[in-house]
C-alpha cells in the first residue's frame, strides 16, 4: 500500500464547520462558532466565511481559545472513577478501575446514563461495578465573541446526548443559533477537505500572526511590523512577505540580533542571525518573513543586495530558535536605541583683558586715533596670541585669544571708557565704509574683527562687491577680507541667507578665504542651519571632498587649512538632521571619511614638519565625529587654534 501523498494538518473545527457547509445553509461573511469538548475543558474557535469561485471557505482570524474547567472530558473521567471507587468501599475496585473501561466510557454517556462493567481484581476474583452518568458542571464564561456569530456549533467525542446536555448548558445570547455536531462530524469534515485537496480548491483560511521586531531608524529603535493587518494565507500553505523591510547589519559585527514579537507567544524572542566575514561598514540588509501558520513556525531571511555574502548566502533567522526575553515589548525597544550621534559645540573664539593692556596696547591705540586712520586699531584687533603657552595642558596652552570674542563680546577687565571708545569708533569706521571713500580695507577690518558686534548695515554691500564684478574701488586685498570679514561678521536669517546664496554661486573650487567664509558661518552661529537644506549640505560636501583630492598631493600647501573646519562646520547639521555625517547612516559621512582616510595615509609618507603635524591632528580630531567615537566636544574651537 502506498503512503499518504499529500499530508495536510488541518484543526478539527475547521473540519466540523466543513461538514456543517455541506448540510446547511450559510453564506459569505457569515460568522461561525465551534464549540469543543475537550479533555481539559472548552476550545472555542470563530470562523469567518468567505467565498473563492463560489465555494465557502471558512477562514480563522484568531487562535483558538482553551477554557480550562472541569467540565472537560478528563476530568470528568477522573471524578468519576473516584465517585465508583469511593461507592465500592474497596481499595482494590479503587486499584482495577485505573485499568477499567467504564469510567471512560460513563465519562462520554449523557447524564443519569447506566453503565456496568466486570473488572477483575488483583487476586483474579471479578466483581461487577457499576456507575451512573453525572451532570456536566456549570460550563465556564465564554468568550464575548461567540455571542456575535450568525450560528454556534457545539462538538465533541462524547453521545449525543452528553452534547445536547453541553449544548444546553451554553449561556449564548439570545437570537443566536445553536447547533449541534455529530459525534462523525470532523470525519465527514476530513472527506471534504480531501476533495477540495484534490480538486484544488481551498479548505481554509489561516490568519497570520502578528509578527514584529525592531528596526533603528535615526538611532532611535522602533517596533516595526512584519505582517499587514489584512494579511491571510490559504490553510496549508506557507506564506511570504510581499516586500521586504530595511535593516543595516552593523560594520565589524559578525552577529545581528532580531528580535521578534509574535500575536501568539507569550513573551518576545532574541533569535540572532550569524555570519563568518563581518562588513567593514554597515550593510544594508532586507528582511523577508515566511510563516507556517498551521505549525506555529516563522523564518526570516537577511539578504543584501551590495554585500556579497548576504548576496549568495542569505542569514536565516528562525523563530523557534530565538530564547525568551520576558522584558516587555516596550522596554525592550528604550534600550536598542542608541544616543543621538554627537555635535561639535558652537565655537565662541576668547577674548582676554591682556589684548587691551599687554604688549598688544589696543586701549592705547583707541586713546591715540586720530579719527582717520584705522590700521593701529585694525592691527591690535586682528592679533592674536597664546597668553598661557607655558601651561602644562596642551590645550590650553595652544589657546588663541583676541581682543572681542567672536560674539561680539567684551573680556572682563576692560574699562567702561575704553569698550565705549571701541564703539564710538566702530561708528565711525561704518560711516567711512558705507561712504565708499576707501583708500583702503582697514575700517573694514576693524569693523568685521569685532565680529557680531559689527553694525547690521555692513553685510549688504559686503555681499554686492563679492557678487558684483569688482570695480575700481576695492582696495587692494579685498580678496581677503571682504569673503573673511563676511563669514564673521554675518548674522541672522536674511545675512545668512545671502552668505549662503554667495557661496553657492561660487565655483565649486573654493579657494581659501571662500572656505574661511564658509567655515566660520557654519561654526559660530546655530540659526544658519535653519536657513539650509540638505541640497546645500550635500554639495558643499562634495566640494569638500574635490579640495581634500586637490590636498592629498601637496599637503604643506596652506590653501587647505580651514577644511577640517568647514568639514567639522558641516558635521553641524545635525542640529537638523541627528544622524547627518555618520557613518552607516549618511553615505555623506563615507565621502568624506574617504578623503579623510587618504589624507591620513598620504601624511604616512610625507616628512613630518610642524604644519603636516597639524594637519593629520586636525583631520584626525574630524574623523572621530564621522564614527562618533572618541569625539571632542570643543573640536571647532581645537582646529580655530590650529589655523
Amino acid at each position: 500500500m502506498g503512503g499518504v501523498r499529500r499530508p495536510l494538518l488541518t484543526w478539527s473545527s475547521i473540519l466540523v464547520c466543513l461538514n456543517h457547509c455541506s448540510s446547511a445553509p450559510l453564506h459569505k461573511d457569515m460568522c461561525v462558532g465551534v464549540v469543543e469538548h475537550d479533555p481539559q475543558g472548552l476550545r472555542v474557535q470563530v470562523l469567518k466565511m468567505r467565498e473563492r469561485d463560489g465555494v465557502l471557505v471558512p477562514m480563522r482570524r484568531k487562535v483558538g481559545q482553551l477554557l480550562p474547567s472541569p467540565i472537560g472530558l478528563a476530568m470528568r473521567e477522573r471524578r468519576i472513577a473516584e465517585d465508583l471507587a469511593r461507592a465500592a468501599g474497596d481499595d482494590r475496585v479503587a486499584q482495577a478501575l485505573a485499568l477499567a473501561d467504564l469510567p471512560g466510557l460513563l465519562a462520554l454517556d449523557g447524564p443519569g446514563h447506566e453503565r456496568s462493567e466486570l473488572i477483575r481484581l488483583e487476586n483474579g476474583d471479578w466483581v461487577e461495578v457499576s456507575g451512573r452518568s453525572p451532570d456536566l458542571p456549570e460550563p465556564p464564561e465564554l468568550p464575548a465573541g461567540l455571542s456575535t456569530c450568525d450560528v454556534v456549533l457545539v462538538h465533541g467525542p462524547g453521545s449525543e446526548a452528553l452534547t445536547l446536555a453541553l449544548r444546553d448548558g451554553l449561556n449564548l445570547a439570545d437570537g443566536v443559533a445553536v447547533d449541534v455536531a455529530a459525534p462523525d462530524a470532523v470525519a465527514r469534515g476530513s472527506l471534504v477537505a480531501a476533495e477540495r485537496l484534490r480538486d484544488g480548491i481551498p479548505i481554509w483560511f489561516d490568519f497570520l500572526p502578528k509578527l514584529d521586531t525592531i528596526v533603528l531608524e535615526r538611532r532611535q529603535a522602533k517596533s516595526c511590523p512584519l505582517v499587514g493587518e489584512d494579511e491571510d494565507v490559504e490553510g496549508g500553505r506557507d506564506w511570504r512577505s510581499p516586500s521586504p523591510i530595511k535593516m543595516y547589519w552593523p560594520a565589524g559585527g559578525n552577529e545581528l540580533r532580531v528580535w521578534l514579537r509574535k500575536e501568539d507567544a507569550a513573551h518576545p524572542r532574541k533569535a540572532p542571525a550569524h555570519i563568518q566575514r563581518a562588513p567593514e561598514r554597515n550593510v544594508e540588509v532586507l528582511l523577508h518573513v515566511e510563516q507556517s501558520p498551521a505549525q506555529g513556525r516563522a523564518k526570516l531571511t537577511l539578504e543584501s543586495r551590495e554585500w556579497a555574502p548576504l548576496r549568495e548566502n542569505p542569514a536565516i533567522v528562525r523563530w523557534e530558535d530565538g530564547d525568551e526575553d520576558y522584558r516587555d515589548w516596550k522596554t525592550i525597544i528604550a534600550a536598542e536605541s542608541l544616543p543621538p550621534p554627537s555635535i561639535p559645540d558652537r565655537v565662541i573664539l576668547s577674548a582676554h583683558r591682556d589684548m587691551w593692556y599687554g604688549a598688544n596696547d589696543l586701549a592705547g591705540k583707541l586713546d591715540s586715533f586720530d579719527g582717520h586712520d584705522f590700521a593701529p586699531i585694525a592691527k591690535a584687533l586682528t592679533h592674536r596670541s597664546r597668553l598661557f603657552w607655558q601651561s602644562t595642558d596642551p590645550v590650553t596652552a595652544a589657546r588663541q585669544y583676541y581682543a572681542v570674542d567672536s560674539d561680539g563680546g567684551r573680556p572682563d577687565g576692560v574699562s567702561d571708557r575704553h569698550w565705549d571708545r571701541l564703539l564710538e569708533i566702530l561708528g565711525l569706521a561704518e560711516r567711512q565704509f558705507l561712504a565708499g571713500t576707501n583708500r583702503n580695507n582697514d575700517a573694514l577690518r576693524v569693523l568685521t574683527w569685532c565680529f557680531h558686534l559689527c553694525p547690521a548695515t555692513v553685510w549688504p554691500p559686503v555681499v554686492a562687491a563679492l557678487t558684483q564684478e569688482p570695480g575700481p574701488d576695492l582696495a587692494q586685498g579685498w580678496q581677503i577680507i571682504f569673503p573673511q570679514g563676511l563669514g564673521r561678521i554675518a548674522k541672522g536669517g536674511d545675512a545668512f541667507r545671502a552668505t549662503i546664496s554667495y557661496l553657492n554661486g561660487l565655483p565649486l573650487a573654493w579657494n581659501r578665504n571662500q572656505q574661511a567664509c564658509a567655515s566660520f558661518l557654519l561654526s559660530r552661529n546655530d540659526d544658519v542651519f535653519a536657513c539650509m537644506d540638505r541640497a546645500t549640505i550635500e554639495q558643499w560636501a562634495h566640494m569638500v571632498q574635490e579640495l581634500m583630492d586637490q590636498q592629498r598631493l601637496n599637503l604643506e600647501s596652506r590653501s587647505y587649512i580651514y577644511l577640517p573646519t568647514l568639514i567639522a562646520g558641516l558635521v553641524r547639521w545635525r542640529l537638523v538632521e541627528p544622524t547627518a555625517f555618520l557613518m552607516g547612516e549618511d553615505p555623506l559621512a563615507d565621502v568624506l571619511a574617504q578623503g579623510i582616510d587618504q589624507i591620513l595615509e598620504a601624511a604616512e609618507t610625507t616628512p613630518l614638519t610642524k604644519f603636516v603635524a597639524s594637519v593629520v591632528q586636525g583631520y584626525s580630531l574630524v574623523r572621530a565625529y564621522l564614527d562618533d567615537q572618541n569625539v571632542q566636544p570643543d573640536i571647532l574651537i581645537r582646529l580655530f587654534d590650529l589655523t
